[in-house]
């Protein structure tokens, strides 16, 4: 009996270990400075902004900027007027996330990834502003020349197809 529960223990210390979240690779040093997720601003208003994050299943949040949301770029810290459409953000809150769609959360902190796709994404953001419900940025590709952006419909399953020029920022294409 004693022998059967000596050999479950070394079984369970040397299985669980393996699960653990320590073994896992830390990201490298060049990674150190970007977001876990890919978290771009979709509107901003006078009280928030709606951060979708892109992913298969994207999952919109409405964050409430308040006197309190800390906002910092490049470690420094900058005012709620410096947001943009197409910003890559991390988004952290303060108290639940109410369950509505898009959620709703007050933030507590945003932070402000400096990123090569942030002034294109705004470009492919700004087309469809005004024309359609809110769109968010699906899926994006860097070619030789542009940037290729596949938007979507935060409601529906329309996609939109939008070719920015890598020099200009300029719309050259869409569709």
């Amino acid at each position: 009996m004693n022998r059967k529960i000596l050999v479950l223990f070394l079984l369970m210390v040397w299985i669980f270990p393996a699960c653990s979240a320590e073994n896992e690779d830390p990201l490298p040093e060049d990674r150190a400075n970007t977001p876990k997720t890919e978290n771009f601003i979709t509107r901003l208003d006078g009280s928030g902004i709606l951060v979708v994050e892109k992913k298969m299943n994207p999952q919109a949040i409405y964050y409430q900027v308040t006197a309190n949301t800390t906002i910092t770029k490049n470690g420094k810290e900058i005012s709620s007027a410096n947001l943009k459409i197409g910003d890559l953000v991390e988004v952290q809150v303060t108290g639940v996330i109410r369950e509505s769609y898009p959620a709703q959360a007050e933030a507590a902190s945003i932070e402000v990834f400096e990123s090569k796709v942030s002034q294109p994404a705004q470009q492919a953001l700004f087309v469809f502003q005004n024309q359609t419900n809110t769109v968010f940025i699906k899926h994006y590709q860097e070619k030789e020349n542009i940037w290729e952006f596949v938007l979507q419909e935060l409601f529906e399953e329309k996609e939109y197809r939008v070719s920015i020029d890598k020099k200009t920022h300029r719309v050259v294409d869409q569709e």
